[in-house]
């Protein structure tokens, strides 16, 4: 049953992949009108590939102009400092997309909102299989990438399919750690509750409670460790910019 079930995850994947890298190299988001901060998105992703850097100069009007999309980035936005100009989106994002562009160019962006999203369907299905059978997690997990809209932002250069993901991961390990008490996992909820706090800070809203209700489930059996991992929510990049806004 685990070999059959194996390899239908394989080929499941596999097949999926075909038609990521068959749809990316064929779609081209250029030929689409701008919508809202995908040029913020882009022009980091492609400063970050090209310069190693967040600075905005001619270096990334240059960059812009290659790849022929509008004449120019329409909402860019951007900041002053005392050396030119910085862009000025949260960048974790931009930071995933500048390997697939520097690799594939313009087609990577796509292929790797697509492997975003494949991401994210597997956390919804590790999570699924948490509580229900393999083949009610695979029914849930299809009937999400099916009948959801959210397979859309995988033709536009938004985080929201990004920060998406990011949550799924953190609902995984939260109910990885109730079930198991591993500390790892507490440390990566933490961690990566703390990147999505940094991006927006309407996260805090609902993983602050659930940190600390992991903290209180668990009080007996790792007593005071849990602070190390909290710690990680509120120093991560940015994060003390909560006080700053």
């Amino acid at each position: 049953m685990f070999r059959k079930t194996s390899t239908l995850f394989i080929a499941t994947i596999s097949i999926y992949l075909v038609i990521a890298v068959l749809v990316s190299f064929k779609y081209d988001f250029t030929k689409k009108r701008i919508v809202g901060d995908e040029p913020s998105h882009l022009l980091q992703a492609l400063s970050l590939a090209n310069d190693l850097d967040l600075k905005y100069d001619h270096h990334d009007e240059e960059s812009w102009q290659r790849i022929g999309w509008e004449k120019y980035p329409r909402g860019l936005i951007y900041q002053e400092y005392r050396h030119g100009y910085a862009f000025a989106k949260p960048y974790g994002y931009s930071l995933y997309l500048a390997p697939f562009y520097k690799l594939f160019g313009t087609s990577g962006i796509i292929f790797g909102n697509f492997i975003i999203y494949l991401l994210l369907s597997i956390f919804l299905f590790l999570t699924f299989k948490e509580k229900l059978s393999t083949a009610n997690s695979i029914k849930l997990t299809l009937a999400f990438c099916l009948f959801s809209y959210v397979y859309l932002y995988i033709f536009f250069i938004h985080s929201d399919l990004f920060l998406g993901m990011l949550a799924s991961a953190v609902v995984y390990c939260g109910v990885r750690y109730l079930k198991t008490y591993r500390y790892p996992y507490l440390f990566l909820v933490s961690a990566i509750s703390g990147f999505l706090v940094a991006d927006k800070i309407v996260f805090v809203l609902v993983l602050a409670p659930l940190i600390a209700y992991m903290v209180y489930a668990s009080r007996s059996r790792i007593l005071f460790r849990q602070h190390y991992a909290l710690l990680a929510l509120f120093r991560l990049q940015g994060v003390e910019s909560i006080f700053r806004r």
